[in-house]
């Protein structure tokens, strides 16, 4: 994978979603309680761990005057940081299925999978990024902390 393609993912994510959005409104989806529950709740983790991500990032990073807070000169391990690589994308994810659930057509299903594609992608390609940047302590951080997976870092955390 290279990382000239960086662009594209977030870029076919993006179109992919916008379309999400707008056939959510044109096809007729009859309605299922157990799954609109379902999808309320993937809205609302997917909102408070974007919401945690951007306060971590902000509060724990360092960035240069005028930087942006993904900018960040040093590596945020604490925080959601200490159970996600990428909560902010897992976030993003967690609202794209939560969308697919709620309308049920089989377009917005794919659409949905592209964008969870393009997400994990990207994360793989900023994992390498933040290797070459952060080197040893990146790699470390990496074996310890899962890139999605929150249970699985609970569980590693008990042993």
């Amino acid at each position: 994978m290279n990382e000239k393609y960086l662009h594209v993912y977030f870029i076919i994510a993006g179109i992919a979603t916008f379309c999400i959005f707008v056939l959510a409104n044109i096809f007729e989806t009859p309605q299922n309680r157990y799954l609109t529950v379902v999808s309320i709740v993937l809205f609302g983790t997917a909102v408070v761990l974007w919401i945690m991500a951007i306060f971590h990032f902000k509060r724990l990073g360092s960035v240069a005057e005028g930087g942006h807070y993904y900018e960040s000169e040093t590596l945020v391990q604490d925080g959601i940081f200490a159970y996600l690589r990428h909560p902010q994308y897992l976030a993003y994810i967690l609202l794209v299925i939560g969308f697919a659930l709620l309308h049920r057509h089989i377009v917005i299903i794919g659409l949905a999978g592209v964008v969870v594609l393009c997400f994990y992608l990207y994360s793989r390609v900023e994992d390498r990024e933040l290797e070459q940047r952060f080197q040893e302590e990146y790699q470390q951080y990496k074996d310890r902390v899962p890139a999605f997976n929150f249970v699985l870092r609970c569980w590693r955390r008990k042993k």
